[in-house]
């Protein structure tokens, strides 16, 4: 019961420890990677090409879509 008890106590701080530095440390690298990723990709030139051919797609489906036409 002893031993139980011992484990549950060493359980009981890793998981505090892992709530108080390791979780924030985590996000905290999480959140520098995505921001740093997000200015990497402005400075790729196939991120823009594909925005530029998402919105020329846009685009022409919208102009042909609302054409009138004339059977």
């Amino acid at each position: 019961m002893l031993i139980l008890f011992i484990l549950f106590l060493l359980v009981f701080a890793v998981l505090r420890g892992f709530f108080k530095f390791i979780l924030p440390l985590v996000i905290a690298i999480i959140a520098l990677k995505l921001i740093f990723s997000s200015i990497l990709l402005l400075f790729n030139l196939h991120f823009w090409m594909l925005l530029l051919s998402v919105g020329f797609f846009t685009w022409l489906i919208v102009t042909v879509s609302s054409q009138k036409r004339n059977y």
